[in-house]
């Protein structure tokens, strides 16, 4: 690795090259850059042995529902994971859903909601996961810790890092992981483990917040970003624990109640809809009883 004020070497001239205009081609959300950190007890198992959190969490509970009321859509399946996300689940490329916990835990589940395995982390993680094109996960950590996971749960590499990690990373469509570091830089770090750039971050980010939506009255006040399904119509996720739904040209939405709680995000997976909580409650829900509703 090279330190942060040496020229590149012909080695890594061109991998510098490369990965030139990632200033411009990677946003950074700060606004879940904040890591978990105040909310984790000391006392963490050993790195990187599979952990269940202290209470076992509910891999199928069709028969029970999520929080007073109940949910209205369908629940293909449920999934808590009794200690508050830091960041939104991904879905990756090999067809898990990938989540990291305050207590210093990534869970993985499958298609139908079963627990596929656990992972222990070293620190709580800072900001969520990402994951390449073949399934492997990546996330960091407070302590300058850059994990990668494999689709089976096992651990590929560690990367330490030289400066403090201040947000997630992102994953480069050209072979990299990316993450800003406390130098005002953003550092690439090779699916091998190795930094092979550090770039400055841009002047100033700009952060897509989703807020398209934003002069259609939604009939509660938005809580992440929308998805969209094939008729254009929208899925905003609500303070309230509703979803609100926006067809195409409606001049208002349609908010469906599902949750007892707010909701934090939504994403499609498989065709239905993944919805989670801050608190640790995941869901995947039939969309069609929402539109049914909202007729």
């Amino acid at each position: 690795m090279f330190a942060p004020s040496a020229p590149p070497t012909r080695r890594t001239r061109g991998r510098f090259g490369q990965v030139h205009g990632l200033v411009l081609g990677t946003v950074f959300a700060l606004s879940t850059a904040v890591s978990c950190a105040a909310q984790v007890r000391t006392g963490h198992a050993r790195e990187g042995v599979p952990q269940v959190p202290h209470v076992a969490p509910v891999k199928h509970a069709a028969a029970q529902p999520l929080a007073a009321p109940p949910l209205l859509a369908p629940v293909v399946w449920r999934y808590n994971t009794a200690s508050p996300l830091c960041a939104d689940p991904i879905v990756t490329a090999a067809g898990q859903v990938v989540l990291a916990t305050a207590e210093g835990y990534l869970h993985a589940l499958a298609a139908d909601g079963a627990l596929l395995w656990n992972y222990t982390l070293q620190g709580s993680a800072i900001g969520g996961p990402v994951s390449d094109d073949h399934g492997r996960v990546y996330v960091a950590t407070v302590g300058r810790k850059l994990y990668a996971i494999e689709s089976s749960g096992s651990a590929a590499w560690t990367y330490t890092a030289v400066v403090e990690i201040v947000a997630g990373p992102h994953w480069d469509s050209r072979g990299f992981v990316v993450f800003p570091g406390s130098d005002h830089h953003q550092w690439a770090v090779s699916t091998r483990g190795r930094a092979v750039a550090r770039l400055p971050l841009p002047a100033q980010l700009n952060v897509d917040q989703g807020n398209a939506l934003d002069a259609t009255p939604l009939g509660g006040e938005a809580s992440g970003r929308p998805v969209f399904d094939a008729q254009g119509t929208a899925y905003v996720p609500l303070q309230g624990g509703e979803i609100s739904l926006v067809k195409s040209h409606a001049r208002e939405g349609c908010p469906v109640a599902l949750m007892g709680v707010p909701l934090a995000g939504v994403l499609w997976f498989n065709g239905e809809l993944l919805i989670w909580s801050r608190s640790g409650q995941i869901a995947l829900v039939s969309p069609a009883p929402l539109r049914a509703a909202c007729q």
